[in-house]
């Protein structure tokens, strides 16, 4: 875990990831099948190379916990490496199946957002494969902030980094590497100011920790996952409503239920971060309590009724006779 071995490691799989999603979706806009009035299907061998992706981040990471000592607190996260790699690539699947959608010429997808903008309070129509772009892209917002943080070689900044790009073991390990460094250094040979130096590191670690979540929450969880199950559930019920339940429907389904399954992960995750502020422990001792409340406010309630509506408009997939929801009930549309 020296800066000279880990630095490059995290550097050169930032880089392979990006190139990956990349090349996934340029792959699946070029190749996909954009003939019929909903959604572009995209070849499915293409889930192929995905695996293949998602197991070298496997096998990168089981040799850094292999260099850094096996612990048994890793088998928790050692699973989500391949998943967040999964969970990355089928979202550039289903923006490429949107895009090649509207270059194809032959889909309707565009044409029946608009009439359901015009049903909504929106004051503006955006079309659907610019917000496709935009969902993709905000994975490159979360890429260029992990970039900074594995070049910021400072306490807590490589855990951050590595969180971002969705390796939760190599930050847990990082983590608890500086708390072992700590814990065996001499306590009755410590000078005072080595002292206060230690204790001043802790805290900093304590509030890394809650960065880390927060980072997290703002833009993994309420950024990037929210806005592509919004995103994708509204692309999945025009396409239901102008096709039927085709193949690539089905196949946006499969990253829907990834994000989904990822969004109650990170959730769960920000808990007990967000009990530790409202409880007033570590670096929130000496905030007063309405400002305690606002750090868990502000995120938290729009996140939840995000989290619900999104719920909402998943049930509305089955249950709408236009498979489509929005904040005044079952959208009916004139096809």
């Amino acid at each position: 875990f020296a800066e000279s071995i880990w630095q490059p490691q995290l550097l050169k799989w930032l880089v392979a990831l990006a190139l990956a999603q990349c090349g996934v979706l340029v792959a699946a806009c070029v190749l996909a099948d954009s003939h019929g009035p909903g959604l572009a299907q995209y070849p499915a061998w293409m889930l192929g190379p995905v695996a293949a992706v998602a197991l070298s981040a496997v096998v990168w990471e089981v040799g850094v916990v292999r260099a850094a000592g096996f612990r048994c607190k890793v088998l928790v996260t050692l699973p989500s490496t391949a998943l967040n790699v999964v969970d990355v690539a089928t979202d550039s699947l289903a923006a490429a199946s949107v895009i090649a959608a509207a270059c194809g010429g032959s889909s309707q997808l565009e044409d029946a957002w608009r009439l359901v903008t015009d049903q909504s309070a929106l004051p503006f129509h955006t079309p659907l494969w610019l917000l496709a772009i935009l969902a993709w892209l905000s994975g490159g917002l979360q890429f260029c902030l992990a970039f900074v943080s594995v070049l910021a070689y400072k306490d807590g900044f490589a855990a951050t980094g590595a969180d971002l790009m969705g390796f939760e073991t190599f930050a847990l390990l990082s983590e608890g590497q500086r708390t072992e460094e700590e814990q065996d250094e001499n306590e009755e040979q410590r000078t005072e100011a080595e002292q206060r130096a230690i204790d001043a590191r802790r805290r900093g670690a304590e509030s890394q920790a809650d960065f880390r979540v927060l980072v997290k929450f703002l833009l993994r969880l309420l950024i990037e996952n929210l806005f592509q199950l919004h995103l994708q559930l509204t692309c999945i019920g025009l396409s239901v409503a102008l096709s039927g339940w085709t193949g690539a429907a089905r196949s946006m389904l499969l990253s829907v239920s990834i994000s989904a399954f990822f969004l109650t992960m990170k959730l769960l995750q920000a808990v007990p971060t967000m009990a530790s502020i409202l409880a007033g422990t570590a670096t929130y001792r000496d905030k007063p309590v309405s400002e305690r409340i606002m750090w868990v406010g502000v995120p938290c309630v729009p996140t939840l009724l995000l989290v619900v509506y999104a719920a909402a408009k998943f049930w509305a997939l089955f249950q709408c006779p236009q498979h489509l929801l929005n904040v005044t009930g079952c959208v009916e549309l004139d096809l």
